[in-house]
């Protein structure tokens, strides 16, 4: 049984970036559709929220836990999508999948990075958005 932990916890260190200046980085899908779910259009409100964790407000005011496409970085408190600047806010629309943390890829494995900055997150009480392209709007 650990063998297994200890491969899950190189998928999802794979699976999620962590370009930085500090803290856990950046969490991104490595591939489209990496996080398992049937992809909608997703549209809402970037929020930065106290604790540096960014969360999409939806419609319907839930703020679900962002987990980025590839290629995603940080940059201080604002998402760069390639040439452009995301930050508290920002209107956002793109594809993606809405999913309990427990469909992150590793999140059975306490120690993989996915669970430990999801739970920082809180991302098993307010959900996951697992975006597999997004833009301002």
């Amino acid at each position: 049984m650990r063998a297994g932990g200890a491969a899950a916890t190189v998928l999802v260190v794979a699976a999620c970036g962590t370009d930085s200046e500090a803290g856990f980085g950046m969490p991104t899908q490595q591939s489209v559709g990496q996080v398992p779910g049937e992809r909608s259009d997703v549209e809402g409100v970037l929020r930065v929220e106290a604790n540096g964790c960014f969360t999409l407000e939806l419609d319907d005011g839930t703020r679900p836990w962002v987990v980025w496409p590839a290629g995603t970085t940080m940059d201080a408190e604002a998402a760069v999508l390639g040439t452009t600047r995301a930050t508290d806010g920002d209107r956002l629309a793109g594809r993606g999948v809405l999913v309990d943390a427990s469909a992150l890829p590793g999140w059975e494995n306490a120690d993989s990075y996915a669970h430990a900055f999801g739970a920082f997150c809180d991302a098993e009480a307010v959900g996951v958005v697992a975006l597999d392209e997004v833009d301002r709007r």
